[in-house]
């Protein structure tokens, strides 16, 4: 895959930028290999918190980034090129603290910090003049949202002038025991509208809409899933049963009916940034059992709908390419014109539906199995909400592919090998999340 991809980006500045995110990259993979085989991530705690969900957050995030930096070919040669690429790098080592810090202040800054490089994304290189209306409302929605997160860590550190994730519980339990409610608001809020969950939801699908492919490959693909490593730091701190109760209700009414309103859309992109917000939806409410099997599940869940999404949004990009339009009644006939596209368009598909040989087919079962278990009452919403999900999947595959098609598609991209490349790489990002499956070893 990698001479492959050499092959075709030879001597153009995008190959060094990926070459040059090559070795970050093996360095996560030897750090994931190190704590789930050989059981030496007691070498890497000298530079931080190095756990099981630090290391395969780390390998996701280097692979949809370099990924991400292929799929910027087209700025190539532009005079904001550069800036891109800070910007890029930016955004990898503002995601690479977050992962791996022990101090939540720390954490905490770095967590805000990374809504800028989306949002400079967004404004530099959007399509539409909407861009930025969309990139202030993800703005304030997110830094609003999590401002009393830092009033509640403040307040911890100031208990006991200790600022380790390690060393909160005490803290946390000796002084809000008597806020419980308010306080577990202020925790947690903050990371839901960052996943988002449905109700703080609105910024996600404008954001999508208005970003360039790439920066909606990140938002998709790392952006979402900072909110669920910060909820996993704080999962062991003493929570309010009538909160938890509250979020996961509203989740589960939220994998409904965006599962329904998917299936009156029209417009691809907002297809694919509602289905996003229902698959948070369904990570949320397994992660909210807060037990050890719960949020391993939802890990899953998480790491396969990385690379799917970023998929998704980037087969959405190439059918665009050619129509000029992402209406789905105007992007037909991709399986008369090119089977390798379609190919690639159903295995990512099955991935998005939680099909075998996807590792998110077994997270689901799981989740269903979880939640039915503790809430019987939930399984009419759930069967409601996964007959949608596979409708509006089944017509997203089967409108684009049959009858004929709306240009000749032959002469526009399916000859570009770049594009070919980046979906073959997607592919097999999505058959290797299934080694994350060794964490229930």
């Amino acid at each position: 895959m990698i001479p492959l991809a050499y092959l075709v980006m030879i001597n153009t500045l995008e190959m060094v930028n990926l070459w040059t995110m090559l070795p970050i990259f093996l360095v996560a993979v030897s750090m994931s290999n190190a704590e789930f085989c050989f059981g030496m991530s007691q070498i890497f705690e000298a530079f931080g918190l190095v756990d099981m969900y630090s290391s395969w957050f780390s390998l996701m995030t280097m692979a949809v980034m370099m990924i991400s930096v292929m799929a910027t070919h087209k700025e190539l040669g532009t005079w904001k090129s550069d800036q891109l690429f800070i910007i890029m790098w930016l955004m990898l080592a503002v995601m690479l603290e977050i992962f791996f810090t022990s101090n939540f202040l720390v954490f905490y800054i770095y967590f805000e910090l990374s809504i800028l490089p989306i949002f400079f994304l967004i404004t530099g290189w959007g399509y539409q003049p909407e861009r930025l209306a969309a990139s202030y409302s993800m703005f304030f929605y997110t830094l609003v949202g999590s401002a009393p997160l830092i009033v509640i860590l403040m307040f911890i550190f100031n208990l006991s002038m200790k600022n380790q994730f390690s060393e909160l519980s005490e803290s946390f339990s000796m002084g809000v025991s008597s806020t419980l409610s308010l306080v577990s608001i202020c925790l947690f809020g903050g990371f839901l509208i960052k996943m988002p969950m449905y109700s703080v939801h609105l910024w996600l699908p404008k954001a999508h809409v208005e970003a360039p492919v790439f920066g909606s490959m990140i938002l998709a693909g790392i952006l979402l899933k900072l909110g669920s490593i910060g909820i996993i730091r704080l999962c062991y701190l003493e929570k309010s049963e009538l909160i938890t109760l509250l979020v996961m209700s509203i989740s589960l009414f939220g994998l409904f009916y965006i599962s329904m309103n998917c299936l009156k859309l029209m417009d691809l992109k907002q297809i694919i940034a509602l289905s996003s917000v229902g698959h948070m939806a369904f990570g949320i409410l397994t992660m909210f059992f807060f037990s050890k099997l719960s949020i391993k599940i939802s890990f899953l869940t998480m790491i396969t709908h990385a690379f799917s999404s970023s998929a998704m949004f980037y087969m959405v990009y190439v059918f665009y390419l050619n129509t000029h339009t992402r209406n789905i009644l105007l992007n037909k006939g991709i399986l008369e014109t090119n089977k390798h596209l379609s190919l690639l368009w159903i295995l990512i598909m099955m991935a998005s539906m939680g099909t075998p040989p996807a590792v998110n087919a077994i997270s689901e079962i799981m989740s269903i199995v979880i939640l039915v278990s503790h809430i019987p009452s939930s399984m009419i919403l759930l069967i409601m909400a996964f007959v949608a999900s596979s409708a509006y999947s089944i017509i997203l595959y089967s409108s684009t592919q049959q009858e004929n098609a709306s240009l000749d598609m032959n002469s526009k991209y399916p000859a570009s090998n770049i594009s070919l490349v980046i979906l073959i790489f997607h592919v097999v990002l999505i058959m290797f999340s299934n080694l994350a499956l060794n964490m229930f070893m």
